[in-house]
């Protein structure tokens, strides 16, 4: 083990988090600072769950590790957990989303282009919908909908979203425009 160089960082990444010291009780452990010290910033927007909208914090995660290690760094889950239906007819307008990718993808390319960070690619957190981490079905997160609820298995039946379609011309032209 003393031996073994990792050839590249993983991680993930949804949002960022603000630390309030004064919601802090003396003498808690480090990992627990943001169970009882997590606030809300009031610089970025938030999903439905409170988790913040930071692309620049992503770019700085790319920047700092790489700047760091000095290997290549794979952002392997990035995604935003949006709350959907489907009326069983329409495409579903997942605006929000595309934004969230968009911004993130851009600020992904900041960090390789203009901080020169080596970075191997980009993964979102699952294609279609799959339940959370908390096996939640009504965070979604997929550019393909998939016709259930938390308790009601309904057709299962796969409904591509304007994501699906946004992500494809992305990977065709390499992210080239965004």
């Amino acid at each position: 083990m003393k031996k073994a160089k990792a050839d590249f960082l993983a991680f993930s990444y949804y949002s960022s988090w603000v630390l309030s010291s004064n919601k802090i009780p003396e003498g808690e452990a480090p990992n627990r600072y943001l169970n009882k010290g997590g606030v809300e910033s009031k610089y970025v927007k938030t999903n439905d769950w409170g988790w913040a909208i930071d692309p620049l914090g992503f770019r700085n995660a790319i920047t700092t590790m790489y700047n760091y290690y000095r290997i290549p760094i794979f952002p392997i889950e990035n995604g935003i957990g949006l709350k959907e239906t489907w009326d069983g007819e329409h495409m579903i307008e997942d605006d929000e989303r595309i934004a969230y990718h968009r911004d993130h993808i851009k600020a992904m390319k900041d960090a390789i282009f203009d901080d020169g960070a080596e970075v191997l690619g980009y993964l979102g957190w699952g294609l279609i919908d799959i339940p959370s981490f908390h096996a939640d079905m009504e965070k979604r997160y997929g550019a393909v909908y998939v016709n259930r609820s938390n308790h009601d298995l309904k057709d299962l039946k796969r409904v591509p979203k304007k994501s699906f379609y946004w992500f494809q011309k992305v990977l065709k032209d390499n992210g080239d425009e965004l």
